[in-house]
């Protein structure tokens, strides 16, 4: 009954979890408070959340799993992780193979990281996966760390699955069915980054599941030794036990060992499995086994026994080594990076413009784990995962692209998914005043100036009123209103340059801050965000 009201719970959690992440909040903005709630509960992102920002309600979300854990053993990556549960999906859909792959298991010919015994546990590659999270916090590279975070893996791949069913919408809709046609917009690098890690977590758990959760997930290191010492959780009684293995062959994270006759706590998920198939009851879920009487004679230790305790000490030390090794390749990595981001041409400008909420680029950089939550989020589409540009060690880190959308003035919906606390949630009222940018005006590009010709497209759309239109007095201008750039004012939001009919090259260019200021209140209202475009055919 238990199992199978955890599969039920955490199949209807992972359906929910995946459907507010499928599509873009440019489709579906509806969906952007059930990502925030859902990206709020993954114990990565709550921790990072908690120690670097403060927060109470992330403090005591990941209070509550590790308390929830130490009650009643490792659940959360069983029924709360989504990740977890498509390795599930995909052993089940794999099934049909079992019989191939046990054949395969039982002849030695198919082998895998931490199954069937505590000799295969690779402590050293847990310990390694460990180093980095912790490493990519203390050095300010959390998105280097975040390659092997469970949540950011499923919501970044799951993204990319979210193109591809956007894209056959599209293919339906272009054949004349009556539904919406998507906006799509897909670095093929940054695709790749995404889909790889989440494919092969995917195509590892076709062969053995749950590999990735009981070797590589830090999340699942970090639960697995709470686990060890949880009131409740489950257990072998080594009396009872008949070393049928039968355990071993259904266990998800190899952590059932029969010849030794234990479960390894550091691995069990609490999938219950083990529990049912068991012909003799000797594994059940509850309090410790009451110990057996002490033997007065002291048996010596056999052969077996002494070669497991010298692989257990040579793991321990190679553990230890590549926890070394681990922990310095961060900062070594961030120290000789190529790519480190530069200031741009404006005064305090930077070539990448972080956010509202992120404070600064170097903060939001250094706090932000390249999920990409705020990125489907983000209903105008202007926050774009970036590449290199803040650097290799900070891969996928969104910036404002000012060349694709603009930043829209009544919108807080990235600060409200954020689930690392790089991006703060503003009050509306201080987001309007919240400079992340500035934009840069050239006139002699302006077509009033070059064409002669009258426009102001910019300055009806400026929603703080940073840019009006004047008459010059400079007698090389034309007798006509041109744009007049009030820097005080300006938030860097991109709505002017989005809006600008220039071409090949527009009269309006927006650079990022490094440190965001705060702009000086608008002069006039800001235009409606749901009228009419003019008629000359600009984007709004």
């Amino acid at each position: 009954m238990a199992r199978a009201a955890r599969s039920v719970f955490a199949l209807v959690w992972t359906a929910a979890f995946a459907s507010s992440l499928l599509l873009p909040a440019t489709e579906v903005p509806e969906a952007t408070p059930f990502t925030a709630f859902f990206a709020a509960t993954q114990l990565f992102h709550a921790t990072e959340k908690a120690a670097l920002s403060a927060s109470l309600v992330a403090a005591f979300t990941a209070g509550l799993i590790l308390a929830a854990t130490l009650s009643f053993g490792r659940f959360y990556c069983s029924t709360i992780c989504p990740l977890g549960a498509c390795q599930d999906g995909v052993r089940r859909v794999f099934s049909s193979a079992a019989g191939i792959r046990r054949t395969l298991w039982d002849s030695g010919k198919l082998a895998f990281p931490g199954s069937g015994s505590f000799k295969g546990s690779w402590t050293w590659l847990r310990a390694c996966a460990v180093a980095l999270a912790f490493a990519g916090f203390a050095f300010g590279a959390p998105a280097f760390a975040a390659f092997l975070d469970p949540y950011s893996i499923f919501a970044r791949g799951l993204s990319r699955v979210g193109d591809g069913v956007a894209w056959g919408l599209n293919a339906f809709a272009s054949a004349g069915l009556p539904i919406p046609v998507f906006t799509i917009h897909v670095d093929p690098a940054l695709a790749a980054l995404s889909l790889v890690p989440f494919m092969a977590v995917l195509a590892a758990s076709a062969v053995r599941s749950r590999s990735f959760c009981g070797t590589l997930c830090p999340a699942g290191s970090a639960l697995g030794l709470v686990n060890t010492v949880a009131a409740f959780r489950v257990r072998m009684d080594p009396g009872k036990c008949s070393a049928c293995g039968a355990c071993e062959r259904v266990c998800r994270t190899g952590s059932a060992d029969s010849s030794r006759r234990r479960i390894d706590a550091t691995r069990c998920v609490q999938c219950l499995d083990c529990i049912r198939v068991c012909p003799t009851g000797a594994i059940r879920y509850g309090l410790p086994f009451r110990p057996p009487p002490k033997s007065k004679v002291r048996k010596a230790p056999d052969q077996r026994e002494k070669i497991i305790a010298a692989m257990s000490r040579a793991e321990f030390l190679k553990a230890g080594g590549v926890l070394m090794l681990a922990a310095a390749a961060v900062p070594v990595a961030r120290s000789l990076d190529p790519f480190a981001p530069r200031p741009s041409g404006i005064p305090g400008g930077s070539a990448l413009a972080a956010p509202p909420g992120a404070l600064s680029v170097e903060r939001f950089a250094g706090r932000c784990t390249a999920c990409g939550a705020c990125v489907r989020a983000c209903p105008s589409g202007v926050l774009r995962p970036s590449l290199l540009g803040y650097g290799l060690t900070r891969t996928g880190v969104p910036h404002m692209d000012y060349d694709h959308a603009y930043c829209q003035y009544e919108c807080v919906a990235c600060g409200m998914v954020c689930p690392s606390g790089a991006i703060l949630r503003l009050d509306l009222a201080v987001k309007k005043i919240t400079a992340i940018g500035k934009t840069v005006l050239e006139l002699p590009r302006c077509i009033v100036v070059e064409k002669r010709t009258r426009c102001g497209a910019c300055a009806e759309h400026c929603p703080t009123g940073a840019i009006s239109m004047a008459i010059s007095g400079d007698p090389g201008l034309p007798r006509l209103p041109v744009p007049v750039f009030s820097r005080e004012t300006c938030i860097g939001c991109g709505a002017c340059r989005t809006v600008c009919p220039a071409t090949p090259v527009k009269a309006l260019a927006a650079h990022g801050l490094a440190v965001h200021e705060t702009a000086s209140p608008p002069p006039r209202p800001a235009p409606s965000p749901g009228g009419e475009p003019p008629n000359g055919g600009f984007p709004f």
